[in-house]
């Protein structure tokens, strides 16, 4: 049965991949020219949450005429500009914004190409990113921006790890992109060119997977180490092999747990030296446990008062992968992926009551006399597997077309079914281990539910983009101003990746309702049997 206990784990590591999309909108726009400045200087605009917020960048072929190994600052701040173009539309799924900010750079724009975009919508195996290329005083460069939001369903091939090798969906994508490039440098003439490449989250997996091939096979781009310049942010890692190539500068959020989806303790990781980069202060959580010791007078252990988000979330890893194998995740991916596949495609209004329905027909279907038996067997038995499944299909076969049809096709509606049934069977057992915690009962599931936005809201693009502009003497020379106006930015509240993560984390929900309103039944029986 403990077999059983370990693939739940599957549905929290999914939860940990969702937040590709912005919490906060920095609107601060830095008006005044770097002293000496010779080189461009423009806004570009970028698509989230239905958005276009205007950045200013600061850009120039100078960036290129040194080694690639050396971590510039301001290329950095333009390599984020750059993937944040890179999103595309969210509802048109049109590159304009690329292709916009590419020709204000100087790229030639009849060489500029781009790949599933053009109003694609987004699948598992799409991967869309734009090619261009310009002439310098320091030889031709070619520049390859990779979309990291507004990508749809193409989620599901994230979730795609392979139980062996690196991250199957994110290399599979890697590879497409791979051959783009040399048949864009071969159409067009360019070996030898130097490479410029960006991407964010799964754009930036994507952009290391593609550094780290291009690192192995130099000779056959023409190039050497220098003369390649990859910039990843917040990327999963994706790689087995702890190569460390220091032309991939891997900009880092200590407290944001998206690069982590696929743990080092897997023996999975970036090909890149990281460059850490952290809020202007320490972000706390506050630790959340439930009380559901029905059977003891004793109260839950007090959780502390606050608690830092990293070693939180170094713990939470740490719970996900002590019962967890990457061979386990893998079985259970495609379920995760199908779900995705599904969520992915529907509006945030849909979102939201979509799941509100979920729950409610969920919570009217629970059978309390089948879910006590989780209460009395020990999750490694066969009487708990066996209470686990008779429970999941009697709340899923109360599940009717009638109430999703508004938001669901009858298609999707069947394998969304289909998909639920063993992701939430394997919630339960993980669940109860939780209760288990020496820091309080559901200690890590409560207080990751608790502490969502402020968890999730730390892989915002417009975050990271503050924190290296921050660190960027362009974007530094009037920094007051720019904080003022950021205090009055536009505020996004509740972000499509909150909804998402609320979707995928409603098993566990439901699950701990489950048990909840067990404890409350069997402990009114209790009393009203003394």
């Amino acid at each position: 049965m403990r077999s059983l206990l370990k693939p739940a784990s599957a549905l929290v590591s999914a939860a940990l991949l969702l937040s590709a999309f912005p919490f906060q909108t920095f609107a601060a726009v830095n008006e005044d020219l770097p002293e000496n400045w010779d080189g461009r200087t423009g806004t570009f605009t970028y698509s989230l949450l239905g958005e276009t917020p205007v950045e200013r960048y600061y850009y120039s072929d100078d960036y290129f005429s040194g080694s690639g190994k050396i971590l510039d600052p301001h290329l950095r701040t333009m390599s984020l500009d750059l993937a944040m173009a890179s999103f595309g539309d969210e509802k048109t799924h049109t590159d304009k914004q690329l292709a916009d900010l590419l020709n204000d750079l100087g790229f030639d724009k009849e060489k500029y190409v781009s790949f599933d975009y053009d109003g694609l919508i987004p699948t598992a195996d799409t991967i869309a990113c734009g090619i261009s290329s310009k002439a310098t005083d320091d030889g031709d460069l070619v520049v390859v921006g990779i979309r990291g939001a507004n990508y749809g369903r193409e989620w599901g091939s994230n979730f795609s790890s392979g139980k062996s090798g690196n991250a199957k969906g994110l290399s599979e994508s890697a590879d497409k992109v791979i051959k783009r490039l040399k048949d864009y440098e071969k159409d067009n003439d360019l070996n030898g060119a130097k490479i410029w490449i960006s991407g964010y989250s799964r754009g930036g997996g994507v952009s290391d997977l593609t550094g780290k091939y291009i690192n192995e096979h130099l000779d056959e781009f023409g190039i050497t180490a220098d003369d390649l310049y990859v910039y990843t942010f917040e990327a999963p890692r994706a790689t087995v092999e702890d190569t460390n190539y220091e032309n991939i500068h891997n900009v880092l959020n200590p407290y944001d747990l998206v690069p982590a989806v696929y743990p080092e303790q897997w023996e999975l990781y970036n090909s890149g030296v990281d460059d850490v980069i952290s809020p202007a202060e320490t972000v706390t959580l506050t630790p959340k446990t439930v009380n559901i010791n029905i059977l003891k007078k004793k109260k839950e252990k007090e959780a502390d008062p606050a608690i830092s988000a990293a070693d939180f979330e170094a713990d939470f890893l740490s719970f996900v992968t002590d019962n967890l194998s990457r061979e386990e995740f893998s079985g259970m991916s495609g379920y995760i992926s199908d779900i995705l596949v599904i969520l992915m495609s529907k509006n945030q209004d849909d979102l939201v009551e979509l799941l509100q329905v979920l729950k409610d027909k969920i919570r009217g279907s629970i059978n309390i006399k089948k879910a006590g038996k989780l209460l009395i067997h020990p999750t490694d038995s066969e009487e708990f597997s066996s209470a686990a499944t008779s429970l999941v299909s009697g709340i899923t076969d109360d599940l009717d077309f009638n109430s999703f049809s508004k938001y669901l096709s009858e298609e999707e509606f069947a394998s969304l079914k289909d998909a639920i049934v063993p992701l939430f069977t394997a919630v339960l057992p993980l669940i109860a281990a939780d209760l288990k915690s020496s820091s309080g009962a559901f200690y890590h599931f409560a207080t990751l539910f608790e502490n969502a936005v402020s968890i999730f809201s730390q892989h915002d693009p417009e975050l990271i983009l503050e924190m290296v502009k921050n660190e960027d003497s362009y974007h530094t020379q009037n920094l007051a101003q720019k904080l003022a106006s950021s205090d009055n930015s536009n505020n996004s509240g509740s972000s499509k990746a909150i909804i998402i993560f609320a979707i995928l984390g409603t098993g566990l929900l439901i699950a701990g309702i489950c048990l909840l309103l067990i404890s409350a039944k069997l402990k009114k029986r209790l009393r009203s049997n003394k």
